[in-house]
């Protein structure tokens, strides 16, 4: 509200506020009788275009007593605008092979994706802070003046990209039992591309692991999974399909290591088993390779856990945040 473009700002709000309204995109409503929202599936929804460019959406769906079945009840859940993963990708390698960028906009695309049927779907909780809004304690608001305090300053750092590296490069972290209420853990990973960050992501884990091996297998499943869609849109872009390699993801833990590249596993959960299989046959097709990176290097701390001021800013800088220029 304090630069010279606050008056653009306030006309782009309005106008997105107003375009949403006025086309009852949504309306808050009461569950419909005898839902229960616990228990709920999670609906993942994603198609590509040509180009690799399209929004996810994610939500909790139910209705009338029992849970809506994608197919049946419900059928397109997705929005037509590019992934902002996707539009990183494009500026670090209009940076890595000194491209000019031309931008252009479609007002509301995503209200062009037609909902046929009526979706019951709750409010997603978006971080950590967020799961105590309704109680919130003293010690909470402590942490949200903290927050703050650290985007004044470091509002002056951008996300910025140069001509090197030239390759994809994924790190995986996992904090093991991060929430004691609960007993799950907090999975990180963020991937980088001419020298800054294009894609990450840091959620809790939503099955309990029983060590921290088993933890780091949950996040490694989950890195190779945005690392296969990754590949297949450097696969679709023209100049850049033939020169698509094997991606390293660098691992902080040795034991997930050797158990990555071990064929057998021999632990008794059914969910590490499956996730353990996946990463395998990832190396195996040569669309990713495992390596150790030492705790200090891995960029993805700073998504599983608090660190120390120095830490943060080797991270940062790694990651591509620095100074404006």
């Amino acid at each position: 509200m304090a630069s010279r473009d606050v008056a653009f700002w306030k006309e782009a709000i309005n106008d997105e506020m107003d375009s949403i309204l006025s086309n009852q995109t949504w309306e808050l409503v009461d569950l419909p009788p005898g839902s229960k929202p616990i228990g709920c599936k999670w609906v993942f929804r994603r198609k590509y275009h040509t180009d690799g460019m399209i929004q996810t959406f994610k939500a909790r769906l139910v209705a009338k007593g029992f849970k809506q079945r994608e197919g049946i009840d419900y059928f397109d859940t997705y929005a037509p605008v590019a992934r902002t993963t996707s539009i990183r990708i494009l500026f670090a390698l209009a940076s890595i092979h000194n491209l000019f960028v031309h931008q252009m906009d479609v007002k509301m695309a995503f209200l062009n994706g037609d909902l046929n049927e009526k979706v019951y779907m709750e409010q997603p909780e978006v971080s950590k802070l967020s799961r105590f809004i309704s109680n919130p304690s003293v010690e909470h608001w402590k942490v949200i003046a903290r927050v703050l305090g650290c985007l004044k300053n470091t509002k002056e750092l951008s996300l910025q990209y140069s001509n090197f590296p030239a390759i994809l490069e994924g790190y995986s972290d996992a904090s093991w039992i991060s929430s004691v209420r609960d007993n799950l853990s907090t999975i990180g990973w963020v991937f980088t591309l001419g020298g800054g960050a294009v894609s990450w992501g840091s959620k809790k884990q939503t099955c309990i692991s029983y060590s921290t091996m088993e933890a780091e297998f949950i996040v490694l499943a989950a890195t190779g999974k945005e690392a296969e869609w990754l590949r297949d849109l450097m696969m679709d872009i023209l100049f850049t399909a033939n020169n698509v390699s094997t991606m390293s993801i660098h691992c902080d833990s040795q034991a997930t290591l050797a158990r990555a590249y071990s064929g057998v596993y021999n632990g008794k959960s059914r969910h590490i088993s499956i996730r353990h299989e996946y990463v395998r046959q990832l190396s195996r097709y040569g669309i990713i390779s495992i390596s150790f990176v030492r705790l200090s290097g891995n960029l993805a701390d700073p998504f599983t856990k608090p660190l120390t001021r120095d830490l943060v800013r080797i991270t940062s800088r790694g990651m591509g945040l620095k100074l404006l220029k």
